[in-house]
């Protein structure tokens, strides 16, 4: 395909950034084929039809962020996409924000798919508006959005089985965050009316198996 036509494929695609303040990456993507529609390229967002991509693999590097720095994205960052397709995918994530390194993540995504993704919103459109299953550190995790609502609500839910606690000891505040060792099962489940989708009600269920401690350096 070409620009002309408004489809583009692309084979063993390398994107890399290594930059001073910015999150760093090193990926190569397999295959990537965009579905261009009609390309704004000048308006400030750009809009793709469609965007699959097939055999990811690499490294994301959440870096420390320098003062004044927001992560929001803006500009020419922007862009959305009506259908993204994602599918086997290996990425290794190391955090060294909040003050030092921190163990690095394995995150396998065996599909994705995602309707009317937005890079401004791209959190909130991968927790809420997805199909997800893969695995976090080799452990099994979905995300599964109900196809049609029920009674004017939407539903999601999200469940993660053993889910690491000693790599995410810094997202989690009190007790559980002293935990070393352990996992957790995770299910959450968020439901929100049709019409008012920031409305959010969600009911969590946690199960913490072969728990440890570091108390001030005792376990």
């Amino acid at each position: 395909g070409n620009l002309l036509t408004g489809k583009l494929s692309v084979q063993q695609l390398k994107l890399k950034r290594e930059v001073e303040g910015r999150n760093a990456f090193d990926l190569e993507i397999a295959n990537l084929v965009i579905d261009l529609g009609l390309l704004r390229i000048f308006e400030p967002e750009w809009r793709f039809d469609s965007l699959v991509m097939a055999g990811v693999r690499g490294k994301f590097v959440a870096m420390p962020r320098t003062e004044g720095q927001s992560g929001v994205l803006r500009g020419s960052n922007l862009f959305s996409v009506g259908k993204l397709h994602v599918s086997h995918a290996e990425i290794t994530h190391e955090n060294l924000r909040d003050g030092g390194a921190r163990e690095p993540i394995t995150l396998e995504v065996k599909g994705l798919e995602v309707e009317e993704y937005r890079s401004r919103w791209s959190l909130y459109d991968l927790l809420f508006h997805s199909q997800l299953t893969g695995t976090l550190d080799g452990q099994p995790f979905q995300v599964r959005r109900q196809p049609e609502p029920v009674e004017e609500q939407v539903e999601v839910v999200w469940d993660l089985q053993r889910l690491p606690l000693g790599k995410f000891r810094g997202v989690f505040t009190g007790a559980l965050g002293l935990l070393t060792e352990g996992g957790a099962d995770v299910k959450v489940v968020s439901r929100w009316p049709v019409h008012d989708p920031r409305t959010i009600v969600q009911q969590w269920s946690t199960k913490i198996s072969d728990p440890r401690a570091d108390a001030g350096g005792s376990t």
